[in-house]
């Protein structure tokens, strides 16, 4: 049975995006990518979704089919975000029963999940379909209120 792992925050900068990068690396999982920002996964993977025609995640969201792969060697394969993902979000349910049938159909043990800082509805959904919820901190006044207020 596939394990999903959400790395999740409600402050940016502590480290989520290495994590679920590393995450996935090392236990050979799929890295599927919910930060639509500059500064995420996709960008760090080497993913340019602006030069592409397609958009992986938002096509599977939208026609329900798993979404395909992108690979590189020495990557963990990954699911790329997109910039309209900000503005093309699924119901939190939705996209936790998308993440537990694609991880199933992958057939990986794990299913690292990174989403984008705070409390949008991607973050909900990735959530409740994680077996496993991993919230990196760090240890100063910020960013301990933003671990308060988002347990």
């Amino acid at each position: 049975m596939a394990k999903i792992v959400t790395v999740a925050a409600s402050k940016g900068g502590v480290g989520k995006t290495t994590l679920a990068y590393e995450l996935a690396f090392t236990l050979a999982g799929v890295l599927i990518d919910l930060d639509w920002d500059a500064g995420g996964v996709t960008r760090q993977w080497g993913f340019r979704p602006e030069g592409r025609k397609r958009a992986p995640l938002l096509d599977a969201l939208q026609n329900g089919h798993v979404p395909r792969l992108v690979r590189a060697h020495r990557r963990p394969d990954l699911v790329p975000s997109h910039p309209d993902l900000a503005v093309n979000q699924p119901d939190p349910k939705v996209l936790a029963d998308r993440l537990t049938q694609w991880a199933a159909a992958w057939g990986r043990p794990y299913t690292i999940v990174d989403t984008h800082p705070g409390g949008v509805e991607f973050t909900f959904g990735a959530l409740s379909a994680a077996a496993v919820v991993i919230v990196p901190v760090v240890m100063r006044m910020r960013e301990l209120a933003a671990l308060e207020s988002m347990i």
